[in-house]
Order: structure tokens, then sequence, then C-alpha cells
């Protein structure tokens, strides 16, 4: 897999991003070990999450869904990752899929043409 992916690479890059008042778009944080748990709920839909309602960063989601999501994902937050979009279709099932987020598709659990995987790119 390409290393355009590795969270690392990916959070030295957000860091270089800036606002319109040309402020940093994510601040510097200590690192911290963000840790999420998954935990399987076949009534919820592919592709989808559903938060537990007593427990912070736990969350329900599909079986298939938790072997196609990234383990990474979770590490940089929500802020910045329109930067990172990289929508392509299932050869398959035709879903629109953002490849920062799946190993391979949630629905029908194809995976993705190599080609794809190599000509992802960071925004400039």
């Amino acid at each position: 897999m390409q290393d355009n992916f590795n969270p690392n690479k990916i959070f030295a890059r957000m860091l270089e991003l800036t606002n319109a008042g040309n402020l940093p778009l994510v601040d510097k944080v200590p690192e911290v070990e963000a840790k999420v748990s998954l935990l399987p709920d076949a009534t919820i839909s592919p592709a989808k999450f559903k938060k537990h309602p007593q427990f912070e960063r736990v969350w329900y989601a599909h079986p298939q869904t938790i072997r196609a999501v990234r383990p990474d994902v979770f590490v940089l937050g929500e802020e910045g990752m329109e930067d990172f979009i990289k929508v392509v279709e299932c050869e398959k099932c035709r879903a629109e899929l953002d490849l920062q987020f799946w190993k391979h598709c949630p629905y029908c659990e194809t995976f993705f043409a190599k080609e794809l995987l190599s000509n992802i790119n960071l925004k400039s």
C-alpha cells in the first residue's frame, strides 16, 4: 500500500495548511494515543457508524464496515480531512467511496484496483 495514507505523513502535511487568515489550520498537539473501539452490529447498514449511547470513543458498525475501514482513520480527527479526499467508484457495486477511509469497499468487500492506489497524491 502506498505511503500516502501514512498518518504521520498526513499529519505533517496538515500542519503546513493555513486558513483564510493565513493561520495554521491544525494546532500542533502533543502526541496522544487515540483509541477507538468498533463493536460489530449487523443491524447497522454497511459504511455507517452509530455512536455508543454511554461511552466516548465507542462506535457500533456492521462487521463488513469494521473489516473495510482503515485502522488509522481515527488518528487525525475530522478537521482538514477534506484536503485528502480521493473519491472513487467501486468497480463492482458502483458505490462512491473516499479512499482515505477504506481498505476495500464496505458494501461489497471488493478490493480497489492497484492503479487507483498508486495514483493517490496529497494535495499540494
